[in-house]
Formats: C-alpha cells, sequence, structure tokens
C-alpha cells in the first residue's frame, strides 16, 4: 500500500511539474519571439527599431528601454552588442511570472541574404512563488535591413530548451 502511495504521489508531482514547465515555455517563447497571446502581450513593445539595424550594421551599441503599456507586459533597460553576450533583465506584468532575466549573443553574417544568429544562454523565469525555470535558446533570422518597420524578414531555425525540477523539454520554436 505504501508503495502505491509514493508511486501515485510521485505520478502527481511529475504531471504538476510537466504543467509548469509548459506554461514556462509558452512564456518564455512568446517573450523571446514577441508573439503576443492572450496572457501576455509583447508583440506591441516598443524598441528602438532604427537604433537595432544600426547596431547590426555598424556594431554601435545603445541604451534600449522597454516600458510596459497598454500592449506591452514587459519593462526593462539593457545595452545590446554585437558578437558578445550581454544580459537583458525584464520585469513582467503577470500574475502568475514577475521577471525573465538571460545572456543573448548576437552575430550577422552576410551571404546569400542578411542573417543574424542568436545565441541566449543562462536564461530563468521566475513565478511569483519563486519558482525558477531554467533556459537556453537559439535562434537564425534571415533581415531586410531596408526595412525599417519590419526588418525581420523570417525566422529560419529556433530552438528553445527549458528545464524545471529535473523536467526538461527542446521545442522549436
Amino acid at each position: 500500500m505504501k508503495i502505491f502511495i509514493i508511486i501515485n504521489l510521485f505520478v502527481s508531482l511529475s504531471f504538476a511539474n510537466e504543467k509548469e514547465l509548459n506554461e514556462a515555455i509558452i512564456y518564455i517563447k512568446n517573450i523571446i519571439t514577441k508573439k503576443s497571446t492572450n496572457q501576455l502581450k509583447t508583440k506591441s513593445c516598443d524598441i528602438q527599431k532604427e537604433k537595432w539595424l544600426g547596431l547590426f550594421l555598424s556594431k554601435t551599441s545603445f541604451t534600449e528601454n522597454i516600458k510596459f503599456n497598454k500592449a506591452c507586459d514587459l519593462q526593462g533597460s539593457f545595452k545590446p552588442q554585437m558578437d558578445k553576450y550581454f544580459k537583458i533583465p525584464l520585469v513582467i506584468r503577470d500574475k502568475k511570472f514577475k521577471d525573465i532575466t538571460f545572456e543573448s549573443k548576437m552575430k550577422l553574417s552576410f551571404k546569400e541574404q542578411m542573417t543574424l544568429n542568436l545565441d541566449i544562454k543562462n536564461g530563468v523565469l521566475t513565478s511569483h512563488k519563486n519558482k525558477k525555470f531554467n533556459f537556453n535558446a537559439n535562434q537564425t533570422l534571415i533581415l531586410d535591413p531596408l526595412n525599417t518597420k519590419e526588418p525581420i524578414k523570417k525566422s529560419k531555425t529556433a530552438t528553445l530548451n527549458v528545464s524545471y525540477k529535473g523536467s526538461k523539454k527542446t521545442i522549436k520554436i
């Protein structure tokens, strides 16, 4: 009987961890890709698109300030750089999660098209209950530097790895 109770408890905890992990994946994915959902608005977070293009083309760094607004549930300040890791700390306006931090490295290459490779490491999404979901990701984007409204032409490849309490998942984003 004790073994049955222990197995049942283990299965219940695993199911709870799996549910929390899947929820965290949705949030991390939406923040990285700037896709809004009913739970988290990120698509309309104001960024300095012209300065980002300047960073890509001339490696001129700047300070990005993202502020809460009706269409943006993120806030934070960071200084992006090319070819080396920089930290991105963001506060999340949400009932479940309070903040996300990660280090990002961007590398530009010119072949047939302008390609931006993003590497994200040491990522942590923290809930209001102080549960920490660790993640890393990599993404390859095709850029159109002449289009200042939508400089990202398409996402070529993207992978997200998230772990929480021994559970791990890898998804394509």
